[in-house]
């Protein structure tokens, strides 16, 4: 079985939702575990791995429990064969102080967790349109805020010698095609302009994350993402490859 830890926020919750599943419909065994900090940074999740606070919700295979947790007992619990950490969505494209505490939680899981590969999960820009306060350190430009995360992270991956998942990049390359291009009439990948809707975003997230850890070979999983507010909702087929096809073509 492999073991997945995300030591995440909100945007691990979308990454890490349908890990799980779609490993398990490609016959792949998983335990997925998201650590839920809201809003979590760097500087935050290495802070409360010295305290050994519980000020994680411990969310499992894409479900959310009411357990609290401290970063400490979870990298304790099990042989995590992948750890995963990012950055508060905010801050993403900010070098400082996200590379300072990045060094700092990284440094700290090596000498924990040696026999775990470690990552990082690339984070996607807000949708163009989205009002939240944290989008104007981009100037709510949706593109610069995806060059400037983009180069972060990929300083951050070679400064530290860990893998990254691209579910940025997979994600501003879907908002490219007229599918997903909301200035066009496409379907929005965001459920709030910044986090990912439940059906679509989320598939491509966990599709990332799927093939990125695991290798899967997405065209023999055969998982339907289904909205759990609409459950009745027919899931286009044809979005779903589509959406294969861009994570075939980012694999890092």
């Amino acid at each position: 079985m492999r073991k997945i830890l995300c030591i995440g926020s909100s945007f691990g919750s979308d990454g890490t939702h349908y890990v799980h599943d779609l490993a398990a419909s490609a016959g792949v065994a998983t335990k997925v575990v998201n650590l839920f900090l809201p809003g979590g940074m760097f500087e935050q999740h290495w802070a409360n791995l010295q305290s050994d606070v519980p000020a994680y919700l411990y969310e499992l295979n894409g479900q959310f429990t009411t357990e609290k947790v401290s970063l400490q007992t979870v990298l304790a619990a099990e042989d995590w064969d992948d750890i995963v950490s990012h950055q508060a969505s905010g801050f993403t494209g900010m070098q400082d102080p996200a590379c300072h505490f990045a060094a700092l939680l990284y440094a700290d899981l090596k000498q924990r967790v040696p026999n775990a590969r470690l990552w990082l999960q690339q984070t996607w820009a807000f949708e163009t349109g989205c009002d939240r306060d944290a989008f104007a350190k981009y100037d709510y430009n949706e593109a610069l805020m995806y060059q400037e995360l983009t180069t972060v992270y990929q300083a951050l991956a070679t400064e530290f010698n860990v893998g990254l998942i691209p579910v940025g990049t997979v994600i501003q390359n879907l908002r490219q095609t007229e599918a997903f291009n909301v200035a066009a009439g496409g379907r929005s990948l965001n459920r709030d302009g910044m986090h990912l809707d439940f059906v679509y975003g989320r598939y491509a997230a966990g599709a990332t994350w799927a093939q990125t850890l695991l290798g899967l070979d997405l065209k023999t999983a055969s998982l339907v993402p289904e909205s759990p507010l609409v459950p009745d909702e027919t899931t286009d087929s044809g979005l779903v490859a589509l959406i294969n096809e861009a994570v075939m073509q980012a694999k890092v």
